[in-house]
């Protein structure tokens, strides 16, 4: 991995001094580091000097729609401890030689590959949309039809879906995004109480609010994939990771097949390549995980034959 950092801050003298002084340190000679204090500077560097590790003023972060392909480090503006799950955070107002020495540490995280395992595999089948529409649908039924031979679980990141027509509110993963951001242990105590049983297979989904779901990041939703997954009750996980969110990032990233739902219109065609170049920049694998699924009336019987061959 090459010796690479970006520096995002609001704060430009701070963030020059900060650079400055990393610079002038012999444990830093052979790095290559830039600064930004806007988000638009970083993504037009990002998209021509991939780099291994930016370090992020944590307001900036958050106000990501799209988050960054590298490993991220948040410098927060108080005191903290790193968290198990989203970007490690560090303290932003202490020494410069402090943060230094911890920014190495995570420089050997990413050369070593520490954090990167994820549960990818063939029995994790994710559904993407770049323009959000039209996976709930085909998700739940792909998952339904699975059930009748296999143990299924169905994961919906939807937060206007309702599987299986119920009328009544259900805000449980909402629950868990709520414990995972605790760095609770609680999760697969809380787990078998949240799920929900109908049509053969057990079910999550349910939001009290759209922030819950767009706020996830990519390693919460693969802590709760790992979850699911340990629990060894499944023999496939169906996700409808819907619209394009760091929570559906971390699904993709997961899943050992990707069902990308294609459009015919200008503006979907325009989405889905943004798309395909964003996730080639965070993981070159992932092309050999895609499965595009043109819209049609025999959507479910052409997908389950290029998943499974004929039945």
């Amino acid at each position: 991995m090459e010796k690479s950092l970006a520096i995002l801050d609001g704060e430009e003298r701070y963030a020059s001094r900060l650079l400055l002084y990393f610079q002038g340190q012999k444990e830093f000679q052979g790095f290559t580091a830039a600064v930004f204090t806007n988000e638009e500077c970083y993504r037009r560097y990002e998209q021509k000097h991939p780099h291994g590790l930016l370090l992020c003023e944590e307001a900036m972060y958050r106000q990501m729609l799209t988050k960054p392909a590298c490993k991220t480090v948040l410098l927060a503006g108080k005191g903290c401890v790193r968290e198990s799950a989203g970007p490690p955070v560090i303290f932003k107002f202490q020494s410069a030689q402090e943060i230094l020495e911890e920014l190495l540490g995570y420089f050997e995280e990413v050369d070593t590959g520490v954090e990167t395992a994820t549960c990818q595999d063939n029995s994790l089948v994710a559904f993407f949309s770049p323009t959000g529409c039209r996976t709930a649908a085909l998700a739940y039924a792909l998952a339904k039809q699975r059930a009748k031979k296999k143990s299924v679980f169905y994961l919906s990141l939807d937060a206007f879906d309702k599987p299986g027509a119920r009328e009544d509110p259900v805000t449980a993963l909402s629950e868990i995004i709520y414990l995972l951001k605790a760095n609770s242990t609680q999760i697969q105590h809380a787990l078998p109480g949240l799920i929900k049983k109908q049509e053969h297979m057990e079910c999550l989904y349910g939001v009290a609010h759209w922030a819950d779901i767009s706020e996830c990041s990519a390693a919460e939703i693969r802590t709760l994939l790992d979850g699911i997954r340990d629990t060894g009750k499944y023999e496939e996980i169906v996700v409808d990771a819907g619209a394009p969110t760091d929570a559906a990032a971390g699904c993709m990233e997961a899943a050992g097949r990707i069902v990308l739902l294609a459009g015919r219109e200008a503006d979907a065609v325009s989405r889905e390549n943004e798309f395909l170049r964003q996730e080639l920049f965070r993981d070159a694998g992932v092309e050999k995980k895609l499965i595009r699924q043109e819209p049609g009336e025999n959507m479910l019987e052409e997908l389950l034959e290029k998943l499974y061959g004929r039945m």
